[in-house]
């Protein structure tokens, strides 16, 4: 059954239905299979041949490709081996009933039908909606005032937009943001698609031990404080994660926030990243299809996810939405969006940034200004200000 969606998706060089496919209905060695494609696909960006996949797995069989449309093929398969592994769960259940193993029934199939149900949507009916928690369970302060002020933080599904020109501060905010989020005891997954795992960590180093990281890239440097910074990062409750690897589709930041259970994600480099769909597409179009998947990742998963991409080029004095390099791609998806414009910069010490939030699906716009030190990697003074978007 499972042989069929993985030749179609093979022939349609579309990964994305294999990546949701609940591995728990799979054999090992589809699971195996499964994986092996996907990796592949976020290693080289392209979907494998079937040659090159049998090579991986000799017994595996090609079938003839066929006309149906790949979700046809997807639901078909789902349906098929739902039914299959219930029937498979519900014999097993009642041999266990049979030797006393299991002492309540109606317990364990309770289980097996949440496992089953929750492959499909769920509704939540009005007159039932618990009123009692909280609208959003967390919610993470970003620790730059006026931004907190008018959005409270980001919350659980909720998609951030960090854009600016080059230079001009969008990874320093961003990085600053991270490692507020792990002051407060979170699991930060950062990603990047720009600078290699050292890059992003002597940053952080930098931010947490207040010296400007850029020293560390004088081999012969000595960073007194990095040895505290170790002793600290080892005992404390919040944790920064980032791959090896360079992540490049959606699915792959998927696939991590479940493996590591995390409560935030930071994505440097937006607009660099490929479509899980793969094949060669115009850049707003690949935009649109990256962007819609974030979106989608941070509702389905209830994690804040917060991206960095580009600027259009131009010349404006105070940046909006429509600035965002593929606006009408990533502007509509995002529910914040912060610009980031570097103002006044001193002897490479200290700068002072403009940040608007120029979008809040939640609340109003506002803008500050920040001064900000290199040497201290900290903000000295954040001023609220009035601007109007052009």
């Amino acid at each position: 059954m499972f042989v069929r969606l993985v030749t179609d998706s093979i022939y349609s060089e579309d990964v994305s239905y294999l990546r949701r496919f609940p591995t728990f209905l799979l054999d090992k060695e589809d699971e195996k299979i499964r994986n092996w494609i996907v990796n592949f696909f976020d290693e080289y960006g392209k979907v494998p041949t079937f040659p090159t996949v049998k090579k991986q797995f000799p017994w595996i069989i090609a079938l003839d490709e066929t006309d149906e449309p790949l979700a046809y093929v997807y639901d078909s398969t789902l349906d098929e081996m739902k039914t299959a592994w219930a029937s498979h769960e519900l014999e097993k259940l009642s041999l266990e009933v049979d030797i006393g193993e299991v002492s309540d029934v109606g317990e364990r199939i309770s289980e097996l039908a949440h496992m089953l149900t929750g492959l499909s949507s769920e509704v939540i009916a009005y007159d039932e909606y618990d009123r009692d928690k909280p609208l959003r369970e967390r919610v993470l302060k970003t620790g730059i005032k006026e931004i907190d002020r008018v959005t409270h933080g980001l919350a659980d599904g909720d998609f951030g937009i960090i854009f600016g020109r080059l230079g001009n501060g969008k990874s320093l905010l961003a990085g600053l943001i991270a490692v507020n989020w792990y002051k407060q005891g979170k699991k930060v997954l950062v990603v990047s698609a720009e600078m290699l795992a050292d890059d992003i960590y002597s940053r952080m180093d930098g931010t947490i031990g207040a010296f400007n990281p850029n020293v560390l890239r004088d081999p012969s440097a000595v960073v007194p404080q990095r040895a505290v910074i170790a002793h600290i990062a080892r005992n404390f409750e919040g944790k920064i994660l980032t791959a090896q690897r360079a992540v490049a589709t959606p699915g792959a930041i998927r696939d991590l926030i479940r493996r590591f259970n995390v409560d935030a994600v930071v994505i440097d480099g937006l607009h660099l990243m490929r479509s899980d769909f793969g094949g060669v597409k115009a850049g707003w179009e690949r935009l649109k299809d990256i962007s819609n998947a974030i979106k989608l990742i941070a509702l389905q998963e209830r994690v804040p996810i917060l991206a960095i991409t580009q600027q259009k080029r131009g010349e404006r004095e105070t940046a909006s939405p429509e600035d965002i390099a593929y606006s009408d791609a990533i502007g509509q998806d995002a529910d914040i969006v912060i610009s980031v414009k570097q103002e006044v910069k001193d002897e490479a010490t200290r700068s002072t940034f403009l940040i608007c939030i120029s979008k809040n699906r939640f609340g109003a716009e506002a803008a500050a200004h920040i001064l900000f030190s290199f040497n201290t990697m900290s903000i000295l003074s954040e001023i609220p200000v009035t601007v109007e978007v052009d």
